[in-house]
């Protein structure tokens, strides 16, 4: 097609063909530049695979010191494996044959779990290669928003939303072993697990409480030892190694987040705000938080690094398809 520009006999063929370039370009940012992406929420599996990062998780092998961030984007699953500051050891994916809701790992084996249905928990799980090696029908219904894989044994635990957020528990070969009501209502929920196996939950839209959502300590019984309202909608929760918990929240508009550390009674230590929207969180045996945010409309993933505290201590990509990746170490 010839345009206005190639018809003039002073300018090269290069400049003409960087102009019409430019003006493409400069098009697609005017045609985009206030289209906001909605808030993210873990889980989300209606989410168009064009938007990019569907669901994801972080976790932790506490004995081999490595950081497993895995992603679900467009209809591949990617793990990246790094060490705690972010030099990374081994990336792998695969294209489950199932639609997700969530996705774990589980530290020790490298193993992917991943929830596979949106009326009922099924369960998948896929080896560090990319083949599956276990499907479990768990037979409880409702919509699976947070998955996550004990380091030792193996147990998966997953919220699952229906007339109440449930927290279901299943052996490592998928036998359902309890499940439990939080006795809270409301669209998300989130769980982890404490090391005298308390449960921590933190929920979104909980109708019996104006605050935008709450969270709760469980013993291992199952009996409530303490619950607080929250102040943002939270995306994910962490259990510490000083009887604290962590909290991440997105704000309303999910252009922000924050992360929040409780003493496990529900009492606020700290606070601080992350400038872009979390994912997850989780707590490594020296009291090191690692935070999974998205960026650049959810197509890319970083994982950064604080103390308890709220200190800056690293910053990685786990996904980066605009930029090289990058390291960045605390001085």
């Amino acid at each position: 097609m010839r345009t206005a520009l190639s018809r003039l006999p002073w300018l090269p063929r290069a400049a003409v063909c960087a102009l019409v370039a430019l003006a493409v370009v400069c098009g697609t940012v005017a045609a985009t530049a206030h289209a906001r992406p909605a808030p993210w929420r873990a889980g989300q599996a209606s989410v168009s695979a064009a938007a990019g990062i569907t669901s994801t998780d972080l976790a932790i092998n506490t004995q081999g010191g490595q950081v497993f961030a895995a992603f679900r984007i467009g209809e591949r699953i990617e793990i990246a494996r790094t060490n705690l500051d972010g030099v990374e050891e081994r990336r792998w994916k695969f294209k489950p044959d199932r639609d997700t809701t969530d996705i774990a790992i589980s530290p020790r084996t490298e193993e992917t779990v991943l929830s596979v249905d949106d009326e009922h928990l099924m369960v998948r799980r896929y080896d560090r290669d990319g083949f599956r090696n276990a499907s479990w029908e768990t037979g409880f219904n409702g919509l699976t928003t947070d998955l996550t894989v004990h380091e030792v044994t193996r147990e998966v635990n997953a919220t699952v939303v229906g007339d109440h957020v449930y927290v279901v528990m299943l052996t490592a070969d998928g036998v359902l072993e309890e499940a439990r009501t939080t006795v809270f209502t409301g669209t998300y929920g989130t769980l982890a697990l404490g090391p005298r196996r308390q449960t921590y939950v933190a929920v979104e839209n909980t109708i019996d409480l104006e605050a935008p959502g709450a969270a709760a300590r469980f013993t291992e019984d199952g009996e409530m030892a303490g619950r607080w309202d929250l102040e943002e909608p939270p995306v994910g929760i962490a259990s510490g190694i000083f009887d604290d918990v962590f909290v991440v929240t997105r704000s309303d508009d999910g252009s922000d987040g924050g992360v929040y550390r409780y003493m496990d009674d529900g009492r606020l230590v700290t606070d601080w705000r992350l400038g872009a929207v979390p994912t997850d969180v989780v707590v490594d045996t020296e009291g090191m938080v690692y935070v999974a945010t998205l960026r650049s409309r959810r197509h890319m993933m970083a994982v950064t690094k604080f103390t308890p505290a709220g200190e800056w201590r690293g910053h990685w990509m786990a996904l980066s398809r605009l930029y090289m990746p990058v390291v960045e170490r605390a001085p």
